[in-house]
């Protein structure tokens, strides 16, 4: 609690025994609280002493009559009136075009600076290079028969079809 809940609970008596006992330790020892509570006693003590004030005669059926003459409170939009506030025409025209500049302006450029860990890869050997020109040419010998052929063939134990029908 902050202190002003303190010293009000301490003083209207809501403290048990045990946070009384520890707030009068505390109360010993702090004098900022101590002056605290002596300010707080005071101005009890003031509003306690001041006469007891009577409320005009027909306070209660004035407040009451403008009560019913107030206009009723708005009533909060619906989800789907909101989102149509937001999407009407007049409105997404603007953030059309803003949208089109800003891609325009902005997509054409290319990143600036690093690009992030490049691979790199070392130049290919002849032996290397000659194992993969025969390897392609041995793929697509073989998928130019299949072709012409008609014939089906498997993938992975699979019937993909007829090859001349993917064509």
């Amino acid at each position: 609690m902050d202190g002003r809940r303190v010293i009000q609970a301490y003083l209207d008596g809501r403290m048990t025994a045990k946070e009384r006992r520890r707030f009068e330790a505390r109360l010993a020892t702090d004098a900022r609280l101590a002056a605290d509570l002596e300010a707080t006693r005071r101005t009890v003590a003031l509003l306690q002493a001041l006469p007891p004030t009577v409320p005009p005669a027909g306070l209660t059926a004035r407040i009451m009559a403008q009560v019913r003459t107030k206009p009723a409170p708005l009533r909060r939009a619906s989800w789907r009136e909101a989102v149509w506030a937001v999407l009407q025409p007049a409105r997404l025209v603007p953030l059309a075009a803003v949208s089109v500049a800003l891609v325009v302006l902005i997509g054409g450029r290319q990143p600036a600076g690093d690009l992030g860990p490049q691979r790199r890869t070392r130049p290919l050997s002849q032996a290397d290079e000659k194992f993969v020109s025969e390897c392609l040419a041995d793929y697509n010998l073989a998928a130019a028969d299949r072709y012409k052929s008609g014939t089906r063939y498997e993938h992975a134990g699979e019937p993909r079809g007829d090859a001349a029908s993917i064509y």
